[in-house]
């Protein structure tokens, strides 16, 4: 079931999904489509999960769940990766590289592998007023907090 991002609780699990390459906004629509349907039939303990699929910056999907209080059943987690393994095959994207690393420098979004930019970073190639993005955030709060970070801070360090 469909729900605002704003209303999802701090605890409330979350996912980003990664793509080395900008998307599209025919790809956007793509995820629009497939996600009405996986959030409409998103269910744990027989239960419908209270869910918000967004493209975030053209270069990451997020997903969040709430349950209501109870936890997400395996079967739960494995539709949310039965979903973006569907969205890779209808638009191309590859989301589950978890080598790839996404930064905003100088305004623009660039994106480059893990060992890369921990180097680059290391030796100040990024600036400091970039900002490294943290797909392995698994909460809302943690969304919230540290989704957006400080290359002298970030969690690649």
């Amino acid at each position: 079931m469909k729900i605002e991002f704003n209303e999802l609780n701090d605890q409330a699990k979350t996912w980003v999904y990664t793509s080395s390459v900008k998307i599209t906004d025919n790809q956007k629509q793509q995820i629009v489509c497939l996600s009405d349907q996986f959030l409409s039939n998103w269910e744990s303990h027989g239960n419908k999960v209270f869910g918000y699929v967004e493209v975030i910056e053209d270069h990451f999907v997020l997903i969040a769940a709430d349950p209501k209080g109870d936890t997400l059943c395996g079967r739960a987690v494995d539709a949310n990766i039965s979903f973006i393994k569907e969205v890779q095959e209808v638009t191309g994207l590859n989301l589950t590289d978890r080598m790839v690393v996404v930064y905003k420098q100088h305004g623009k979004l660039v994106s480059t592998d893990f060992n890369t930019i921990k180097q680059e970073i290391k030796l100040g190639v990024i600036a400091q007023d970039s900002i490294i993005y943290n797909p392995l955030v698994t909460t809302v709060k943690e969304y919230n907090t540290s989704f957006k970070q400080e290359p002298e801070s970030c969690w690649i360090i």
